[in-house]
């Protein structure tokens, strides 16, 4: 019933309560499959407005602040992609023939089609917010794209985006005083 009416009305969500939404369904393991292909189409909807507004953008101004004056209530924050990377990751993983059947498919197939459109709006959104990022966050948005990409079928993997890793990389070297030793292992593992 909440999962109905959490459909019913996602596209009243805030960028914040979408992410924490995908959150609370990540955290109880409900791999629903309705609510996770209209997150990832809020996600891919957001990337998209993203790309083009930034790209109408002078060339030296701040993407981040751009898209803010522009649309305010289209804004991710660090903390939201961080979320939803980590959730979506985490679901991946979920056996769904373990699940009940209001779940993902057992096949997996449609299940990586909503992830991987998911992970194309989040590595884009990542970009934009990356610099506000915690170690915390940091490692979030790396454990949720290792995931994915572990779970995705070889043949369908896609290249790392280079620029997010070096963007990430950097972030990580500015942040390295917040990461436990435990924390810092897991993403240099990641």
């Amino acid at each position: 019933a909440l999962a109905e009416t959490s459909l019913r009305r996602i596209d009243d969500f805030t960028p914040q309560q979408l992410c924490l939404h995908c959150s609370s369904f990540a955290r109880l393991n409900l791999a629903y499959e309705p609510i996770f292909d209209a997150i990832a189409d809020r996600l891919g909807k957001a990337g998209e407005e993203a790309l083009n507004i930034i790209a109408l953008a002078p060339e030296d101004s701040d993407p981040l602040a751009v898209l803010s004056m522009t649309d305010p209530g289209a804004v991710y924050s660090a903390r939201d992609v961080a979320l939803a990377a980590y959730s979506f990751g985490k679901l991946e993983g979920v056996d769904a023939t373990q699940q009940t059947p209001i779940v993902m498919s057992t096949t997996g197939g449609h299940r990586n089609d909503i992830s991987a459109k998911a992970f194309d709006a989040l590595a884009v959104l990542a970009t934009l917010v990356l610099r506000d990022c915690t170690a915390r966050e940091l490692q979030m948005l790396a454990t949720g794209f290792d995931r994915h990409r572990h779970h995705t079928p070889v043949e369908e993997r896609k290249p790392f985006d280079s620029d997010l890793l070096r963007a990430m990389g950097a972030q990580a070297k500015r942040r390295i005083a917040q990461f436990s030793a435990e924390s810092l292992v897991v993403l240099l593992g990641e």
